[in-house]
């Protein structure tokens, strides 16, 4: 059985945070004729996507909200929410897609920090986080994905808990994808069984760590924040 000890928390998109205001509306994030940063759900639930073009995006969710990107304002609210989680924990690292992960190693008040950390992602978003703890980020990650708003999903043993998972969460590139289904891999079972090295070769590096990633054995290792 592995051990629990790096947890995910999962909140709206930082550009999407800086307006919570605008939380269960059909938003998209993306400059006048440039393509789409982010979306809120109900917006990606109309079939909007990060990547596709703003006019297609409008076409395909007419009543959005178009908002202008603001990375200098994500940036600075990714930095906040490091800052608020330095003290749980001495390895934080918080992304603007809306991923923050603490890493529990050492820490002597588990249950402490994992209600502060939920608390503290809630009060700079505005929004309850999911969260997921596992033993490392790749698995924390889609535990949090799974877990209810303002809930907790904790992974002991992560081979058992993503083996019947698609690939999808590998969040492989398109061609890739289609490769893997090519040669009949659908699951992260599947991409398992296949060794680290003929899957390089299929796939190029990226490939290589997918194999350990569906494994549970988490190549990945978290970028600690560093106070300025």
């Amino acid at each position: 059985m592995d051990r629990a000890r790096v947890c995910c928390g999962l909140v709206p998109h930082l550009q999407l945070a800086l307006r919570p205001d605008l939380y269960g509306r059909p938003v998209i994030v993306a400059a006048w004729r440039e393509t789409v940063v982010c979306a809120s759900p109900e917006a990606l639930e109309a079939g909007v996507r990060p990547g596709m073009s703003q006019r297609q995006a409008q076409q395909l969710c007419p009543d959005a909200e178009l908002l202008e990107p603001d990375p200098a304002g994500a940036a600075r609210l990714a930095e906040q929410i490091a800052a608020a989680l330095y003290d749980l924990s001495p390895v934080v690292e918080v992304r603007v897609e809306g991923a923050a992960w603490i890493d529990l190693e050492g820490v002597l008040q588990e249950t402490l920090a994992l209600r502060e950390m939920r608390r503290r992602l809630r009060d700079a978003t505005g929004a309850e986080p999911r969260l997921g703890l596992a033993p490392g980020p790749f698995t924390a990650r889609v535990a949090a994905a799974r877990a209810r708003p303002g809930r907790l999903l904790r992974v002991d043993s992560a081979p058992a808990f993503l083996a019947p998972l698609p690939v999808a969460e590998l969040g492989l590139e398109p061609w890739q994808a289609e490769r893997l289904e090519l040669l009949g891999l659908r699951t992260l079972a599947d991409v398992a069984r296949i060794g680290p090295r003929q899957l390089e070769s299929q796939l190029g590096r990226e490939g290589r760590a997918a194999a350990i990633r569906a494994r549970g054995a988490e190549p990945d290792q978290l970028t600690a924040w560093v106070p300025p």
